[in-house]
Order: structure tokens, then sequence, then C-alpha cells
């Protein structure tokens, strides 16, 4: 397994950083598609918004930072739920970290790790039990309400 935790650019070592394997995941399975073609959806994605029924309200690289919207506290206590067992980071590592994202980079394997702060959990629970009935967007009232923060192991 080739080393990617180094901070130094691939030019300087011949390897990919973590931070240039989120960012070609991002780019490849976190864009927009044409809701024509609902093929292209990746599964992760398809897990967030279909199956969790969250709303990714933004993508950030610096690690890979995505932002969800909960409508719901039973959304999200799915959502924390899935991530407190595993399930969260077992599909971002299947549908993120894809053969494709592997062999473009010249990569047998990499790790991903899913973070969500208990704090922002908590704070976004509190926010819906709070507003319960009215809903409004948790984004832009709190900031960054949920966050995965996705971090590469080798």
């Amino acid at each position: 397994m080739a080393p990617i935790t180094s901070r130094k650019r691939k030019a300087e070592t011949g390897f990919p950083t973590s931070q240039d394997v989120l960012n070609l995941a991002a780019s490849k399975y976190l864009k927009a598609i044409d809701p024509s073609k609902p093929e292209d959806l990746n599964g992760f994605v398809y897990y967030l918004e279909k199956v969790r029924k969250t709303l990714i309200v933004d993508t950030q690289s610096g690690s890979l930072i995505i932002t969800v919207e909960c409508s719901s506290v039973e959304i999200l206590d799915e959502l924390w739920y899935d991530y407190c067992n595993g399930f969260l980071n077992k599909m971002a590592q299947l549908f993120l970290m894809t053969e494709d994202v592997l062999k473009e980079l010249g990569i047998s394997e990499v790790k991903l790790t899913t973070t969500i702060l208990e704090e922002e959990y908590g704070a976004c629970r509190k926010y819906l039990l709070q507003y319960s009935g009215e809903f409004r967007s948790l984004v832009y009232l709190h900031g960054d309400c949920l966050l995965f923060v996705f971090n590469v192991k080798p």
C-alpha cells in the first residue's frame, strides 16, 4: 500500500497526498448530476439523500467535509445511529474509494474514517426538538450543522 498521509505534494514524493485522494473522490462522486440520469447518482449520495433522507448542502476540501441538512429528529437520529455503529463509514468507504479512484492515483488501498462531532449532533438535535413543526435550514441558522469529516488512513 502506498503511503498517502504525507503532507508533501505528489510531485515531491511520487505518491498522492491524502487530500489528493479526497479531492478526486469528491470531484468524481459528489458533483451535481443531471436529474434525468439517476443512474449517475453515486451510491453514497443515494444513501444520504434517498435512504437517510438528508440533503447535501455543501462539500468542502480540507479533508472532505460534507454538510447535510436533516429535517427531523428521526432522520438525524438514524444518521447518528449509522455513524455510531460504523455503517456510515462503510458506505463512504464503499462508494467513495472506488477502484477508479485508486487506479487513477496509482494506489491499492485507502481507509476512510468518518467523523460527526457529538457536540454538533447534540446541537442539531436540540434545535430540531425546539423547532419541530417549524422547519428552517439548519445550515444557515447554525453554520455547519452536521459535518462528515473524512480522514484518510494508510
